[in-house]
């Protein structure tokens, strides 16, 4: 179950990492907005499906996380970037973070987030390498599922076709629809 892989790869992340925090996050399909599609929160249950960062509130941090593909603040108080976040120029839990792009086809489709509330962190060069991995193998995973839903949808539009449709390769019939 995707969902439950998400979950598994937060936790698991989070734990490696030492962070206090790991979420997952996907651009819709409109560009509008990214929705949290996974979270791993030791000490709290938060339902990440009502999770929203609105991309306009943000853009130019998002515009800066694509061309760049990661972004690693030491102290996220002191983290000009991270200005139209109040959450961390307040300093509320978050100290430091890691976010790093979900990249599929060479687009951003989203980004997954470490943070750490401990203090300031310098995260190390072996945690930001383990970070870029955790995400090539998050984009792989998006891509995979998207081929996935392509071809679901697919197979529906061609089983419900009003019309006889048939496959052919060379001189045989492959399939055809009902």
């Amino acid at each position: 179950d995707y969902a439950s892989v998400l979950n598994r790869i937060s936790q698991e992340s989070c734990f490696a990492l030492a962070a206090g925090h790991c979420s997952i996050w996907h651009l819709d399909d409109v560009r509008g907005d990214w929705h949290c599609l996974a979270m791993f929160t030791p000490a709290a249950s938060i339902d990440p499906s009502k999770l929203r960062i609105r991309l306009e509130d943000h853009r130019e941090y998002f515009l800066n996380l694509e061309r760049n593909r990661s972004f690693i603040a030491s102290d996220t108080a002191k983290a000009a970037e991270l200005l139209s976040f109040p959450e961390f120029s307040a300093r509320a839990t978050t100290s430091s973070l890691i976010d790093v792009s979900l990249c599929s086809a060479d687009k951003c489709i989203g980004f997954v987030r470490w943070e750490d509330q401990s203090g300031v962190r310098q995260w190390t060069a072996g945690e930001i390498g383990f970070a870029n991995l955790i995400a090539q193998l998050l984009g792989q995973i998006f891509a995979v599922r998207k081929l996935r839903e392509n071809e679901e949808r697919y197979h529906r539009i061609f089983e419900t076709a009003g019309e006889a449709m048939a496959v052919i390769r060379g001189e045989y019939i492959v399939d055809c629809n009902q």
